[in-house]
This record gives structure tokens, sequence and C-alpha cells, in this order.
């Protein structure tokens, strides 16, 4: 027992170091990625005692949002939440990693690969907090629960494995994937039906309970509904939204193509593994990155992101070969493999660490604009205690400014004006009537101190003028003057406005997150 304490500690530690000095390129970066700065935003408002899914909507598992709040428990900002995932959540996931082999060197070896594996392409989205990214953990520790031909034929195993995998599901809803790899698992496994069918009961079974559960804790709080339309209709009309054939496959040839190539020795490693372990567990894994895979190519996005779930089977299932070739003496193999990691990771971190200087490219979160609009917000005297509404695809201005939103609608974008992310033509038939409803209710309650109109910022390729929808001219022109125009971004503020402390002040404040 102790010997197992110790190899955990040890093996944590080295993880944890690995892990921070590979993410340590954005590390001081605010917004790595445009998902952040939502899930920050929601989780503030979660802080205030705002509902999710009623207070602060997004199309994205619960977990996540309750995540990025528990981490500001440690500290306001991303810094804390880069902290606690880069050295403690993916160290934890990589020892999960580790435990998949009973061998030691294999393990520490599978562990090592995916921490490489899962930086080595565009910082962009293989860096960020994202919920791919934090749905590992529970992954790693499902697979866990399955690692041996025998694990897979035990009902209560794959119970274990159902409810980690439903946690996972949570997290990012095509992890859900696992379920369908498992059970091809338990089919070539030597086990009679009767029990075969009563282990894939038993996964099904235990993935459906976080699942309703997390529904039940929704319902309970009056936003039941809300809850299973954000995650569930509104995700179904997303994906069915995606980009246009061509599109598609330019980001195909970008993105997916690219990465496949990149990681093309692996799956040569998982391949020639096959021999080292039981064929179940080997059908369980490939069949678990084809489905990944598989995943991520719904709706024709193929964002990065989406295939970071990729190096946790992969790194598991290349590591029996990859053990073998760097085992001492290390071969001319070995030597080639410890290069072509180094090189992945060095090319890499050096693209991530140019992108985010402002030295090279054009990253949307990296603009000036969000930095100088929270700047003039800051030094207005109607700050303090404010809230914000940004029109645009633009949640970064609330981080910036450290602002809570002033409606649930993070995003002005598919239901409110048609843009869809990832495609370049608006869809105007995904308007809905009834969440222009919400969104002005919102912002008659919550009456924002200021409001930005985006639209002439050119980010995330989002041009919808603000004074096209009658119903927010009419609402800004009966209570806002303009202010400044930054960068583009034109800033309002409520007409009246008091500062606080004023005798007249009429209080808008909140609890400053």
């Amino acid at each position: 027992m102790e010997s197992v304490a110790r190899r955990s500690i040890r093996e944590f530690g080295l993880f944890a170091a690995v892990s921070f000095l590979t993410r340590l390129a954005v590390l001081w970066v605010p917004v790595v990625d445009i998902d952040e700065s939502s899930h920050l935003a929601a989780a503030w408002v979660m802080q205030a005692g705002g509902r999710l899914y009623l207070d602060a909507a997004d199309h994205k598992p619960p977990l996540v949002f309750l995540y990025y709040a528990l981490t500001q428990v440690l500290g306001h900002g991303m810094l804390a939440v880069r902290l606690f995932t880069h050295l403690i959540w993916v160290p934890l996931a990589a020892l999960a990693v580790s435990y998949f082999w009973s061998d030691p060197r294999r393990g520490r070896v599978a562990a090592l690969t995916f921490l490489v594996g899962s930086v080595g392409f565009v910082g962009h989205d293989m860096l960020s907090v994202n919920t791919e990214l934090l749905g590992l953990l529970p992954l790693a520790l499902a697979l866990l629960c399955v690692r041996t031909a025998d694990a897979l034929s035990r009902p209560v195993q794959l119970l274990a494995a159902g409810v980690l995998v439903g946690v996972a599901s949570l997290f990012r809803y095509q992890l859900g994937i696992v379920l369908p790899a498992v059970a091809l698992g338990t089919l070539v496994a030597p086990v009679p039906w009767g029990r075969r069918l009563r282990g894939w009961a038993a996964l099904a079974a235990g993935f459906l309970g976080p699942v309703l559960l997390a529904w039940a804790a929704f319902a309970l709080r009056g936003a039941g509904e809300a809850y299973l339309y954000w995650n569930y209709t509104h995700n179904f009309a997303y994906t069915s939204a995606g980009p246009s054939v061509g599109e598609a496959a330019g980001r195909l040839v970008r993105y997916c193509l690219p990465l496949l190539a990149i990681s093309s020795p692996l799956w040569f490693a998982l391949w020639r593994s096959r021999r080292d372990m039981e064929r179940p567990v080997h059908v369980m894994l490939v069949a678990l990155c084809l489905g990944v895979v598989a995943a991520g190519a719904l709706g024709g996005r193929f964002y990065p992101h989406y295939f970071i779930p990729l190096f946790v089977p992969l790194a598991i299932g290349a590591a029996p070969m990859l053990t073998s070739e760097l085992t001492a003496p290390v071969s001319a193999a070995g030597r080639r493999w410890v290069i072509y990691g180094a090189l992945v990771l060095g090319i890499a971190s050096l693209s991530t660490g140019l992108l985010y200087s402002g030295r090279v490219g054009h990253q949307v979160e990296r603009r000036p604009v969000f930095a100088n609009v929270a700047a003039r917000l800051r030094s207005d005297p109607c700050y303090s205690g404010a809230r914000l509404f940004v029109w645009g695809y633009a949640p970064t201005f609330y981080t910036a400014a450290d602002l809570l939103p002033a409606s649930r609608f993070l995003y002005v974008d598919n239901t409110l004006v048609g843009h869809v992310s990832g495609h370049h033509t608006l869809q105007p038939d995904l308007i809905r009537s009834d969440h222009w409803d919400l969104l002005m209710q919102d912002l008659e309650r919550t009456r924002p101190v200021f409001v930005i109109d985006a639209a002439d910022a050119r980010l995330s390729r989002w041009k919808v003028p603000m004074r096209d929808h009658p119903k927010m001219r009419l609402f800004v022109d009966a209570s806002y003057d303009e202010i400044a125009v930054i960068d583009r971004a034109v800033v309002y503020r409520r007409r009246g406005c008091v500062p606080p402390g004023d005798p007249a002040a009429v209080s808008t404040a909140r609890p400053r997150p």
C-alpha cells in the first residue's frame, strides 16, 4: 500500500511539473479562447446568486461552469482557473492514465505521451481550459475501471465506468462516445451472453445516473426546462446548422487532417501494441479513438479542441510499443520517438508563444479592443457595481472589464441574429422571437449601466449592426448616450447614471466576484 502511495505522489509531482511547463506559454494570457470568457462570466453570475441557463446561458454542459465557479474560490479570474487546471486537474488525469497499466514504466510512458500529445497542435485550442480538457479526468478514470478483459466482463466495473462516462458527458457531451467503445470491448470478450447483457445494462444505468441527477438538480431550482433546451434542443440545432460543404472541407484540411498527420506515429504504435494487450482492451481503445474522431466531425466544424480526448486512449494504447523502444538501452527507434516528441512540443510551444505575443497572426482574443474598452469602463465614475451588455459575439468584454453580464445571452448569436459559429453566412431561420422577449426582459430587469455595440469591431467574423434591430435601437435610444468609440466598438452609458456614493445614486450594485 505504501509503495502505491509513494508511486502516486512521485508521479503526480512529475506529471504536474510536465503539465505546467508544457502549458506555460499561455499561463498569463488573459483569454486563450473566447469560450473561456463565457465560462468565466457565467461562473461569476453563479457566484452572485444567479441560476445557470436562466441568468447565464450557453450551450455547454453544467459541470464546466461549476468547475470555473469553484476555481474562483482560489482567486479571481482566469489565472486561478489555469493554475488549478495545469497543476491539479490535468496531472490527475495523467495519473489515471498511468494506472491503466500495472507496469509502472508503461504507465509513466502513457501519461507523458498524453501530456505532450494533448498540447502538440494549435495552442488556441489545445491550451485553453475548455470542455474537452476538463472531461479528460473522468474519461481516464472510466477507462481505468475497464482496463482488463476481466474487468470488461464484470457488471460492477461497467456500472462504475458508466457513471464516470456520465460525469464526463456533463463536461462534454461527445464523451458519451465511450459507451459504445466499451460495449464493443465487451462484445469480443469471452463472456456468456447473459452476463454481457447485464454488463451493458449496468453500463447504461451508470451513465444515466449523473445525467438524470443533473436534470433533477436544475428542475428543483426552476431551471429544468431551460436546462433541457440549452443542453439538448439548442445543441441539436447548433450541430445541424454547421458550415457549408466548402467551409467544412476547408476546416477538415486546415485542422483535422494535420492533427491526424501529426499524431499518426501514435496510431501506428497503437496498432503495433495489439500484440502486448488483451484483444478486448485493444478493440475498446481503437474503437474509442475512431469514435472521438467521428464525434469531432459532427457539424463539420473540425475545431482542434474537439479532438483533445483522442490523446487519452491513443497514449494508453501506444504505451506498450513505446515502452519497449524507450527502455534502456534506448534503441534507434526510441531515439526517434524522443526527437518526434520534442519537435511536436517545441513547434507547438513556439507557435503558441508567437501567436499570443501579438507579434504574429491576428488572434481575436488578443485584439487590443478588449483591454482598451475595459480601461475606459474602469475609468468611468459609474463603473463600480455596474452591469454590462455586449451586442456581439464577444463575452471577452465581460471578463476584461470585470463586469457581470446584464443578460442570460452571453453571446448574441444564432437564436437572436442567426449567427452560427463556424458559418460564414447568417441563418435567419434560427432566430426565435421568444428569445428576443427574454433578452429585453433581462435588460429591463438588470438595467445595465453600459452597452457595447461590437458590430463594427470585426470580431469572429461577426457583423450584425445593433441598430438594424428595432427593439435594441429603441432600448438604447430611450435610455443611453454614446460616450466613446474605441477600436470601432461603440460604448453607451445609461442616461442619468449617478456615481456610487452620490446621494442621488440608484443602486445597480452586485457582489463583486
